[in-house]
């Protein structure tokens, strides 16, 4: 008997974990968005957007950059990290609302660099309130690029931006589809 009411403690517990994590409830997606000509080297971009947590009940943006590389023993390409000096990623987000049945820009962030050798840089941006509005669809454009060089000494970025998929926010219960900009639903 002391078993069973340990387990359903248990149980109990991980139900009220469980049930808090579900409040913020997100939307991403994570894509190859650069992959060099042999295929050993790639980008990924991974962009998400959410209806908050913790306060947040604006909802937040995350754009997160990833750079992979070829494993030498295997020679599985974009398999293990790719460590690459300060200021060669970059990420920024555009956060999009879908009012009055189009698509139209709310708020804008700046490029946010690598500030020191590293295979990933992300930036989140959380909100207190919407930006353009409450009870709309609001998704995330995510912006990632990775600096390459030219033998000649100059450099060129690599990269594409991403949509994350959308919510209304603040979460009201009624999450149907949206559509994506350009066309579609998500």
């Amino acid at each position: 008997m002391r078993r069973l009411s340990t387990i359903t403690i248990a149980s109990g517990v991980l139900l009220v974990a469980f049930s808090s994590a579900a409040l913020a409830h997100f939307v991403y997606e994570s894509v190859k968005v650069y992959e060099n000509s042999s295929g050993s080297r790639c980008l990924i971009n991974y962009t998400e957007t959410s209806h908050g947590a913790n306060g947040d009940t604006g909802g937040y943006s995350a754009v997160r950059a990833s750079a992979y590389d070829e494993e030498s023993y295997t020679r599985v390409n974009c398999s293990v990290p790719w460590h690459r000096p300060p200021k060669y990623l970059r990420v920024k987000w555009h956060w999009l609302v879908y009012k009055n049945g189009q698509w139209g820009s709310c708020k804008y962030g700046k490029w946010a660099y690598s500030q020191k050798t590293t295979n990933q840089v992300q930036i989140t941006k959380s909100r207190s309130r919407p930006g353009c509005g409450e009870g709309y669809y609001y998704g995330t454009h995510g912006h990632t690029e990775m600096r390459i060089n030219r033998t000649d000494g100059t450099h060129f970025w690599v990269g594409h931006p991403l949509y994350s998929g959308c919510h209304i926010i603040p979460a009201n219960g009624n999450e149907d589809s949206c559509s994506i900009p350009g066309g579609g639903s998500h």
